[in-house]
């Protein structure tokens, strides 16, 4: 009987290693998924702001308000919620690009968005805005 146990305590300790090994890599997997769909909703926002922004007439601005409308909703899903509050506070700062409130508030949002990377709000403002923008 000893010798059957011997010969099974091998076989199990595979067994329990190989579905070990499956959950922590299926984990992994999904945030690294997660990451990158937060990523690209980050992304796909950022290019939607500046779409709307540089609209040239009404039309354009309504045509480039349906991507905003989705990377906010992806980000409202996906996003770290520091991102989501930085979200809310441009928002609710007016999201603006012009004014200075605006324009700190997206710093902010930008800031939020380099997940573990930080940067000056300063630096990022001068690299988003240029040095002859107000605060």
């Amino acid at each position: 009987m000893s010798a059957a146990y011997l010969a099974l305590v091998p076989v199990a300790s595979v067994l329990v290693g190989a579905i070990l090994q499956y959950f922590f890599t299926r984990a992994a997997e999904t945030r690294k998924e997660l990451r990158a769909l937060r990523r690209q909703a980050y992304v796909d926002y950022l290019r939607a702001v500046t779409a709307v922004a540089t609209a040239k007439d009404r039309e354009e601005r309504r045509i480039a308000l349906a991507p905003l409308t989705d990377a906010k909703t992806r980000i409202a899903v996906y996003g770290g919620s520091d991102v989501v509050a930085a979200l809310a506070r441009f928002e609710q700062a007016g999201p603006s690009l012009i004014e200075g409130p605006g324009l700190m508030a997206f710093t902010e949002l930008a800031s939020a968005m380099r997940e573990g990377e930080p940067s000056s709000t300063d630096d990022l403002r001068l690299v988003l805005f240029g040095p002859n923008r107000d605060r």
